[in-house]
């Protein structure tokens, strides 16, 4: 009997890997023309989208997983050897898992991201934290070429999470999906930062979904404010419903000034 189980979660895991592998979104015939970027002209490359959904579960003493998924247009040889390399990086208390890539040349012609051509490497290590990080160089990339790749991301169960809206290029379209846990007594909170975000909408499979159009691209610059004070960034939270009446709020709010701060601009969502 344990050795049928084992058969059929090595069947599982097979069909996962095969289902991730041939789902990739169709490329247009408008991306392979594109000559330029729409988001900030003269940049070297330019994402047509990145795509995060995010979920927090119970498993194996409860995880938040992150898939990411992004297709960039390289423009430039500059754009060539910035963004023809990509590195990941996690602290050992995470995992970066799945990870597929590949090229699209201008012919439309695709290379696939061997496995045996992602590393991984340590970046620093101190007491009680090891950053490790995962790299890959994209096969054949060259100006005009589309570059795509996705991985999933799992980390500890997370209470409240940082989900960052700017990469170091422009994005056409970031689009982030939440599916938060369902819990009697709370609810997850959105709140943007730096960025204008539309409220999620419900979609399916417990999902939500919002999404932000022409991201400009993050660019670091001499003697700058601190980066969470320029970059555009959303906050998700865990947080107690209250459903309180118009004296009970005032009162609160009174005798808690600061627990509130800030609370008209976030959304509750709820499952």
């Amino acid at each position: 009997m344990k050795q049928v189980w084992l058969l059929v979660a090595f069947a599982v895991i097979a069909l996962h890997s095969a289902l991730w592998a041939d789902d990739w979104a169709p490329v247009t015939p408008e991306e392979l023309a594109l000559k330029a970027s729409v988001v900030e002209p003269g940049a070297d490359a330019e994402a047509f989208f990145w795509e995060v959904r995010v979920k927090d579960d119970l498993e194996s003493d409860g995880r938040s997983v992150y898939e990411n998924y992004l297709r960039i247009k390289i423009f430039t040889d500059r754009g060539r050897e910035t963004h023809g390399t990509v590195e990941l990086a996690y602290s050992d208390r995470s995992k970066i898992k799945d990870i597929e890539a590949r090229t699209i040349k201008p012919d439309g012609s695709i290379l696939l991201l061997k496995k045996d051509a992602i590393f991984e490497r340590s970046v620093a290590k101190t007491k009680g934290l090891h950053l490790k990080a995962k790299s890959f160089a994209l096969p054949g990339v060259e100006p005009g070429c589309i570059i795509e790749y996705r991985w999933r991301d799992e980390r500890p169960l997370e209470s409240y999470k940082r989900l960052q809206c700017q990469q170091s290029f422009p994005i056409q379209k970031l689009i982030y999906y939440f599916a938060p846990l369902k819990l009697d007594e709370y609810g997850m909170n959105f709140q943007g930062f730096h960025i204008a975000c539309a409220p999620p909408a419900k979609v399916k499979d417990g999902y939500y979904k919002t999404e932000i159009a022409k991201v400009q691209a993050f660019k670091e610059e001499p003697r700058m404010p601190p980066e969470d004070q320029v970059r555009s960034w959303i906050l998700l939270f865990y947080s107690k419903s209250q459903r309180l009446t118009p004296a009970e709020y005032w009162s609160d709010l009174f005798q808690h000034p600061h627990s509130r701060r800030g609370s008209e601009s976030r959304l509750v969502l709820r499952t």
